[in-house]
């Protein structure tokens, strides 16, 4: 069995729940496949940010259903001396990393800049593959600033194989100068012991939810990039001709204090609540409790939380980005234009009270187990391919 080090910074912590849970199932899958060492650091600011302090044995070395997970902090200026973030991110690990680290035979990291780029330096000087996965913004974000740009692309001519999480992903990757025979659609898994349809009166009541009624609900960080505030601005329009329904924000992030500012000022405290963080496995029952999920992000790889919900067999209202198109079938009845705030409020009115409308996955959604064997498949024919080439 080969040794694979996966170093990212997409992983929970004991600082981050409910982070990249796809990551975290792709994994535990995988873990049967092969040896696997995880470095997750953790950047100081959000160490400092939460003031939670743990011991030193906890801090530096942990377990993680049965894999080796190490967090280094990892050290940086904030806002400012991007270009210099990935070396940062590999002074901060580097030490953690040959301490208790053998030279695994296969790198992977998940995100491409800084992660995967600095993980790429240590793949360099040991002469080992890297396989990486791309998530969204990474790709349809970060190259809009030039010296960004450069760095990934490197990364991306380095790496020998990627995995994209939808084909709209994949097409800018290969846009940015990649041979696209080594980047890979790798849809995302759904655990379907965990999201499947539910009795609604029984989830309503588990909840403490009113009985029946139509409910929007929304999972993700509290961002304008993730179109919260577009979300709650057609909520008021929905709002000024009904108030028959409720929005349940399921989250938390940085827009947060202005999310609670806009439902006070607009005294949409009736219709709206906001939730806060909800473990991921309590996430089922949230959704099993409304009608329709929305999602208008201006960015997008292919969130998990709509392949999610399409198994929950709920409505899903969300914007033409990324790879939502590929994984909503009918997608003109479903998904708007970021920032049409009209057109959200009148797709969100259909999908509550309109009984024909009704959405289906856009392909056939993966479990878990599937999509570890592909990810595993690919991996040892990139490393067998790297073998050879060297």
């Amino acid at each position: 069995m080969k040794n694979l080090s996966l170093i990212t910074t997409f992983f929970a912590s004991p600082y981050h729940s409910n982070r990249a849970p796809y990551n975290e199932q792709l994994f535990l899958q995988l873990k049967d496949m092969y040896n696997i060492k995880i470095i997750r650091p953790i950047a100081w600011s959000d160490i400092r940010a939460s003031g939670k302090k743990l011991n030193k044995a906890e801090y530096f070395e942990g377990d993680w259903n049965g894999i080796p997970i190490l967090f280094p902090t990892y050290y940086f200026i904030p806002r400012y001396a991007m270009r210099f973030r990935a070396t940062m991110f590999l002074m901060s690990m580097r030490s953690t990393f040959y301490r208790y680290h053998d030279i695994p035979d296969i790198f992977f990291s998940s995100w491409a800049y800084p992660d995967a780029y600095a993980t790429m330096q240590l793949a360099k000087k040991h002469n080992r593959p890297m396989v990486m996965s791309v998530l969204g913004s990474d790709i349809n974000v970060l190259p809009k600033h030039p010296k960004q740009r450069e760095k990934i692309q490197r990364v991306l001519e380095f790496a020998s194989a990627i995995y994209s999480p939808s084909e709209a992903l994949r097409k800018l990757v290969i846009e940015l100068g990649c041979d696209p025979d080594k980047v890979h659609v790798v849809y995302s898994g759904i655990d379907n012991a965990r999201f499947f349809p539910r009795n609604r009166d029984e989830c309503e009541a588990e909840l403490g939810l009113e009985k029946g009624k139509k409910r929007i609900i929304y999972v993700g960080n509290y961002r304008i990039a993730k179109g919260t505030m577009d979300l709650l601005y057609a909520v008021k329009k929905l709002a000024s001709k009904r108030t028959d329904f409720e929005v349940l924000l399921i989250g938390k992030g940085e827009a947060e204090a202005e999310v609670r500012n806009y439902v006070a000022t607009n005294q949409l405290d009736s219709v709206v609540n906001v939730v806060g963080e909800v473990s991921h496995h309590e996430l089922n029952t949230w959704m099993n409790a409304s009608d329709c999920l929305s999602l208008p992000s201006y960015n997008e790889g292919l969130p998990n939380v709509v392949l999610e919900a399409l198994k929950c067999e709920i409505n899903v209202v969300a914007t033409n980005v990324g790879g939502i198109p590929e994984a909503v079938a009918d997608s003109e009845m479903h998904l708007v234009n970021p920032g049409d705030i009209d057109a959200l409020a009148d797709k969100l009115d259909a999908a509550l009270f309109d009984s024909s409308v009704t959405c289906k996955p856009g392909f056939e959604i993966p479990t878990y187990q599937q999509m570890a064997e592909r990810v595993f498949k690919l991996t040892e024919q990139a490393h067998e391919s790297f073998l050879k080439r060297h």
